[in-house]
């Protein structure tokens, strides 16, 4: 089996491009915001969790769901601002 391809010179450069494009496209984390009402983080948290997973290929959260990981990741936040999710 020939090595031809290995024997060429090849322009590796979009290799790096395509590494730096993949690096922007990283999600900032989620930040809970102590200013705003507990149910827009959550709104927040849910579409930025939905876009990761997304991009993972996993399935999303329907919003029982969500709202379950969400009291569970920021459960000292609960009733802390303006607004709070249903009990459930």
């Amino acid at each position: 089996m020939s090595n031809w391809w290995l024997e060429q010179d090849h322009d590796d450069s979009w290799i790096q491009k395509q590494s730096e494009e993949e690096e922007q496209q990283v999600m900032e984390p989620f930040v809970y915001d102590k200013d705003d009402s507990y149910q827009n983080n959550f709104d927040r948290w849910w579409y930025m969790n939905s876009l990761e997973r997304e991009c993972w290929n996993e399935p999303k959260l329907d919003k029982t769901a969500a709202e379950k990981m969400f009291r569970e990741l920021f459960p000292r936040f609960r009733y802390f601002g303006l607004g709070s999710l249903t009990d459930t």
